[in-house]
């Protein structure tokens, strides 16, 4: 897929590359408060950063592309997912176009995660546009996480098993925000209800696909 045409600014990139052998069955199009977890994400990462976004997708290509197409996201496909996400990152770094000053990347499987805490981590970016930023939830860090412009380079070499926390932690600068919503993500079918009874004042009572 040719690189996303955008007047320059940060960008946002989803990941949804993933096997979900944990979960038995696609996760990203798994349903939770009555919404697919890649139409959550979409709606986030539309309301903040418009069209300078890109959807990471490689295993179950066939309904994780209709899901995402339907919602009018912009889809890369790693053909080297199964290494794993430092493998998807990597390649989504190097669809960005060169005048993209940053990114925010975060899970598909982050249900929680909405456009008011990565407008936090933005806000932060914005005023250390140079420096790392990302969140912090039961004693680590991890995504949502932003990395400038200046760090592509390192980003695209990534281990690929396992992911950029270690970048984030070699950073000295990296500030780090408190973010209780990034600690849930979804491994397992029961996941869906847990996290839904584990905050219920978010919980619109729609259905969970169990």
């Amino acid at each position: 897929m040719t690189k996303v045409q955008t007047p320059p600014g940060p960008f946002g990139i989803v990941l949804a590359a993933g096997a979900s052998t944990r979960f038995g069955r696609p996760k990203q199009v798994a349903v939770f408060r009555n919404e697919t977890l890649l139409a959550r994400a979409h709606k986030t990462a539309s309301a903040l950063f418009g069209n300078r976004h890109l959807f990471v997708a490689g295993a179950h290509l066939a309904p994780v592309i209709k899901d995402l197409l339907n919602n009018r996201s912009n889809v890369v496909v790693n053909p080297d997912w199964a290494n794993g996400p430092g493998a998807s990152l990597a390649h989504a770094v190097k669809m960005l176009p060169a005048h993209c000053t940053g990114f925010l990347v975060w899970h598909a499987d982050q249900p929680l995660i909405s456009s008011a805490d990565l407008s936090t981590i933005l806000a932060v970016a914005t005023a250390r546009p140079t420096d790392c930023a990302c969140a912090s939830y039961e004693k680590t860090i991890g995504v949502p996480a932003y990395f400038p412009q200046r760090l592509f380079g390192r980003l695209t070499a990534l281990s690929p098993e396992h992911g950029a926390k270690q970048l984030l932690i070699e950073e000295k600068q990296t500030t780090r925000i408190p973010m209780p919503a990034a600690a849930f993500d979804v491994d397992f079918p029961a996941d869906l209800q847990a996290i839904a009874a584990a905050n219920p004042a978010a919980d619109d009572g729609s259905s969970i696909d169990r």
